[in-house]
């Protein structure tokens, strides 16, 4: 294996045409061996989309390069899409290395710590690799820095996480924990279809291929509920909100939600859209042509896609109506009746009682639930406050005449 340079001889970065030169040379004195390769790291370098602004860039000269070389060449690039398609055409084998799944990366970050001599313990190791998708590169450098301080390893995370602030530039690389179902009750949900029926309708099928909008007013537990009839289905579930999905660069959010599509089929898992209304927005309506294509794009991956897809909303009526066509189901989840409230009353505050108060939704039980513990309440009828005071906020359009309560 023979790498094609990415420094000068005097330690100055290699430009295009120094690369090429040596990819060149390479060609040359390889030519009459039967066993030699050569890689050529970071294509992107001389494959950019953009290659011909440098004014010496020939793309005849490199597609030569590419169709005529005597000796095999191994390019790699951290992203396909910054390569111009006349050039990835011309190559024999494409492989795309996929993101390493919860097994694999642990079993990364255990042989990484082995290598350093660094120790942490099993539960701290287990935490770390799942919350973080870091490349192995920046746990070495985290692993360096907490010996020169002789920390510990809440030093060691520290380290992993202000370094990954600083290399990662779109999002937080933290994985979010997902929401636990505990305290979840189905018979909580009020919708517009008899959603206990459906749900065991779904399982009996043993179909996965079926999509479903929720939407409704906020809190009413529509990503809630995703997540519970993928524990009832017995997948995992691959969570994307619209700010992991909207990008400011042209066609990112496109490749963004190609993505999220691609690592749900990868993993056999249910994926959900939260916010959706956000890049299913009435194409109708828009004003650039991008916003047409991430509609587009949602479209094409919602028609082949081979497993649970749902999108939750707040907003139906600016949806797309060809997006909504293609859910197999439309789900509106509403607030909760007099006798859901009494028994989020009993699941969250061990209170039985019967009050009426039209506007609740399981959100405001688990937002009081946190004044109270925080405040070290116990009295119903500050309970019931609190929930009235949630409702007086709300600006939906259903709740402009409701008035007080009656108990």
């Amino acid at each position: 294996m023979h790498e094609v340079i990415t420094e000068t001889k005097d330690f100055c970065e290699a430009k295009r045409k120094d690369r090429l030169n040596s990819l060149r040379s390479l060609q040359k004195i390889l030519s009459n061996t039967s066993n030699s390769c050569i890689l050529f790291d970071e294509a992107q370098d001389v494959m950019n989309t953009g290659f011909s602004i440098f004014g010496d860039a020939s793309k005849s000269f490199l597609n030569k390069t590419l169709e005529e070389s005597p000796v095999p060449i191994i390019w790699t690039t951290n992203d396909i899409y910054e390569v111009d398609p006349a050039f990835l055409r011309r190559m024999t084998y494409a492989i795309e290395f996929k993101k390493p799944n919860d097994k694999i990366r642990l079993n990364i970050w255990k042989q990484i710590l082995k290598e350093n001599k660094f120790e942490i313990s099993d539960k701290k190791l287990i935490k770390l690799s799942q919350d973080y998708e870091i490349a192995p590169a920046l746990i070495e450098n985290a692993i360096k820095s907490t010996k020169i301080i002789n920390g510990t390893e809440d030093d060691f995370e520290d380290f992993i996480k202000n370094v990954e602030k600083i290399v990662s530039k779109k999002k937080r690389v933290k994985k979010e924990n997902p929401q636990k179902l505990d305290s979840y009750d189905i018979n909580c949900v009020n919708a517009d279809i008899d959603i206990l029926d459906l749900t065991e309708k779904i399982k009996e099928s043993g179909n996965l291929n079926f999509s479903l909008c929720l939407y409704g007013e906020p809190g009413t537990g529509k990503s809630q509920y995703a997540r519970y009839l993928a524990d009832y289905l017995g997948i995992d579930v691959v969570f994307k909100r619209a700010s992991d999905i909207k990008s400011k660069w042209v066609g990112e959010t496109e490749r963004n939600i190609a993505s999220a599509f691609e690592e749900a089929r990868d993993k056999k898992a249910m994926l959900i859209f939260d916010e959706a209304d956000s890049f299913l927005q009435n194409r109708n309506n828009a004003r650039a042509s991008w916003e047409v294509s991430q509609v587009n794009e949602m479209l094409t991956w919602m028609e082949s896609h081979p497993y649970p897809f749902i999108c939750t909303t707040n907003l139906m009526n600016s949806i797309d109506e060809a997006s909504l066509r293609r859910f197999t189901f439309k789900i509106r989840f509403d607030f909760l009746n007099k006798e859901q409230a009494n028994l989020m009353m009993e699941n969250f505050f061990d209170i039985e009682t019967d009050f009426d108060l039209q506007g609740l939704t399981p959100g405001d039980f688990a937002t009081v639930k946190k004044k109270v513990d925080f405040l070290k309440i116990n009295s119903e009828k500050e309970i019931i406050k609190m929930l009235q005071d949630e409702v007086k906020v709300k600006k939906s359009d259903a709740l402009k005449k409701v008035v007080g309560f009656n108990n």
